[in-house]
């Protein structure tokens, strides 16, 4: 069995606090978070359900299903959640769009932090989605239908295993593990902990589903990972972490998932709604008073307990990722060294390779180690040699790096404003430092998705830096 983390090191970090150590980490209290997590996952199935059925009644024409996706399919759902829901079509027909348009009118009145159905629906669409796009493309392969047309919903499985690879699912990890490493460092203020974008919070949790997956599809296994106990349970199976690993982890991870419910409560009715910020000095009482307070007597108390369990998590997820990179891209791991070392000029060679994970790992390496202003001429060559053979890791990655130059953004956004399923990207874009005024101004007229247009309206009225802070 593979030793991920030595166990008298995850003791230090769970058990060291009295307060742990009596009330929390044992008893009933020991999963409390991804019980009620749980709990608020199912509440919301129910209301889909209901919604669902109403509109039925009202478009008996349309043939939909709907699928939830997020944190509601993963059962990681807060009080005030956002409701991510997929609408699943045959056709994109009059009746199917005036559905989803009313789904998501309907869904608004339940006080979530936000309702986002995205405007891809029918199985060709999504398809072409999973297969190009890692995130959003994500949402669709992680989603889990709640209700609908029993054809469609059949057609729909039938297209997440065809879309589902092990190409796909190691392009995902090693494009996730650099793109949260950098965004993480983005979505920090001063003095506040941020629970969900932070390592060890609860975005870190998803880690260990896609290497569960990954492991699954690897071995030809049908086993169902959609929830984080669903991927540690498979992870013990095939010997990646042991019983007491796994047992460690999830009573980490019921606490993060806890604190960031207090954290949403706290905030849905400021401006912070939606978003996992929490103050640690706050002298506010626990609005889960009947939950919190037995556990914890201050804010301070419990941002120590936070700190020690997310260290558990990020600590885990490090060594795992570690452990499955050295399994499936033994020569590209090292590759990370070769980068740092090399002169700037020899990047080039790793740059022009013909294996994808190769050059997808150089770009990233560059821009962490801040090789990207030595190398601007190889970039430039790299992005002007063929825009159309990038691919979306490729040129998200290339978006993501601070040091790129106006010019270079300016090529990228023209390459792909209209590509399909490269919308995310124009997010990516809006959020960059040096993104000129004028190619905000074309992504808030032109992008295809109303989500992405208002990210670039907010940095032309707002600035640049509050579109790190949307939810």
């Amino acid at each position: 069995m593979l030793n991920v983390i030595n166990a008298k090191r995850l003791e230090d970090a769970l058990y060291s606090s009295t307060v742990a150590r009596k009330s929390f980490f044992v008893g009933p209290l020991a999963t409390l978070g991804l019980d009620l997590a749980r709990f608020h996952s199912l509440q919301f199935r129910h209301v889909v359900e209901s919604v669902f059925r109403l509109l039925s009644d009202k478009y008996p024409d349309a043939r939909v299903a709907v699928a939830a996706y997020g944190s509601a399919s993963r059962e990681e759902m807060a009080a005030h959640s956002d409701a991510d829901v997929l609408v699943i079509t045959s056709a994109e027909s009059r009746s199917e769009r005036t559905f989803r348009k009313d789904f998501a009118r309907l869904l608004d009145q339940f006080g979530f932090a936000k309702v986002d159905i995205p405007n891809w629906g029918t199985i060709a669409d999504l398809e072409q989605l999973a297969q190009v796009n890692i995130v959003e493309g994500n949402q669709v392969l992680e989603s889990e239908v709640i209700i609908g047309d029993a054809e469609l919903v059949s057609e729909f499985e039938k297209m997440k295993r065809r879309a589902s690879s092990v190409e796909r699912a190691i392009s995902n990890l090693v494009f996730q593990k650099y793109c949260y490493d950098h965004y993480y460092a983005k979505r920090k203020k001063t003095g506040l902990i941020n629970i969900k974008y932070s390592h060890g919070g609860t975005r870190d949790l998803l880690f260990f589903v896609w290497i569960a997956k990954l492991e699954a599809l690897r071995r030809g296994d049908r086993a169902e990972i959609r929830t984080l106990l669903d991927a540690l349970d498979y992870l013990e199976l095939i010997g990646d972490i042991s019983k007491t690993q796994k047992e460690k982890l999830s009573r980490a991870a019921s606490l993060v998932i806890l604190l960031r419910s207090e954290v949403l409560k706290t905030n849905h009715s400021t401006t912070e709604r939606g978003l996992s910020f929490y103050n640690p000095k706050s002298t506010r009482t626990f609005r889960f008073s009947n939950i919190l307070s037995l556990v914890f007597e201050s804010h301070d108390q419990m941002a120590r307990a936070y700190k020690k369990c997310s260290n558990v998590i990020s600590v885990m997820k490090s060594t795992l990722i570690k452990h499955t990179f050295s399994r499936y891209l033994e020569a590209e791991s090292q590759l990370l060294m070769k980068v740092a070392r090399r002169p700037s000029s020899e990047i080039g060679t790793f740059l022009n390779s013909d294996n994808r994970m190769t050059r997808l790992i150089c770009i990233w390496e560059m821009s962490l180690r801040g090789r990207y202003p030595r190398c601007e001429g190889l970039v430039s060559g790299y992005i002007s040699s063929d825009l159309n053979k990038l691919t979306w890791e490729e040129t998200a990655s290339l978006v993501a790096n601070e040091d790129l130059g106006t010019e270079q953004i300016k090529k990228l956004t023209s390459s792909i404003i209209s590509k399909p399923h490269f919308g995310y990207i124009l997010k990516m874009v809006a959020q960059h430092p040096n993104t000129p005024r004028e190619v905000l101004e074309t992504i808030a007229k032109q992008a295809s998705g109303e989500r992405y247009k208002e990210l670039a309206r907010i940095a032309l009225s707002k600035g640049v830096n509050e579109t790190n802070f949307q939810v």
